[in-house]
């Protein structure tokens, strides 16, 4: 399985980079400091539920679509999941990719 599943810190920042904006313009989109946008690209800091829910409104997604993201491990034995945990595997895969080349237009259009 070579489809990766990012961490929160990682979505959001891939989400950033796929806009085109620099943290300062990506945080004036979510009405949050750009120091808040590098705290939790980098891992400094927790996102909150503010940002989760500001996120969620700005991609036009519900903020349980960002949820699975917050808690993400590494797979390291993809073939020892569960057929359950393998079909939630593909499907975290295939949203975070909708939110990545998709919603992310959302933000600068």
């Amino acid at each position: 399985m070579n489809n990766v599943i990012l961490s929160f810190p990682d979505l959001l920042k891939a989400i950033r980079k796929e806009t085109g904006l620099s943290q300062e313009k990506f945080a004036e989109k979510l009405w949050v400091s750009t120091m808040l946008i590098a705290m939790v690209e980098t891992w400094q800091r927790e996102p909150s539920k503010k940002i989760i829910n500001i996120l969620s409104d700005k991609l036009w997604v519900n903020s349980f679509s960002l949820m699975p993201f917050l808690s993400i491990e590494e797979v390291k034995d993809f073939d020892n999941l569960s057929f359950i945990e393998k079909k939630l595997y593909e499907l975290w895969s295939w949203l975070q990719k909708e939110l990545i080349e998709k919603k992310s237009k959302l933000l600068i259009s």
